[in-house]
């Protein structure tokens, strides 16, 4: 066993951002770009999650997900809204 401890390098979340982006733009698996880089995989995916970066594919480029604030509306504001989640399965929200 050798007795070489192993210096991790340190990098700021900004540093991380840019080391997602060009794995993103460069069309490399993730595990090629980290190994030609030095890095783990494991620390890779951690930031990228951390990061809340998208996921490679086109499913994830939108996630079909966006944000409701119904509270934020005047309270004299009526809406109704619908969310169809399957054929006949239809989840609804009303304020009156």
């Amino acid at each position: 066993m050798s007795t070489d401890s192993v210096k991790r390098a340190y990098r700021t979340r900004e540093q991380w951002a840019e080391i997602i982006e060009a794995q993103r733009q460069s069309n490399v698996s993730v595990e090629a770009f980290c190994q030609e880089r030095g890095l783990t995989p494991s620390a890779f995916y951690n930031w990228r999650r951390k990061l809340g970066a998208r996921q490679d594919g086109p499913a994830s480029q939108n996630s079909g997900f966006f944000e409701v604030d119904a509270l934020a509306l005047k309270p004299s504001l009526t809406w109704d809204m619908e969310l169809e989640l399957a054929p006949g399965i239809i989840f609804r929200l009303r304020r009156s």
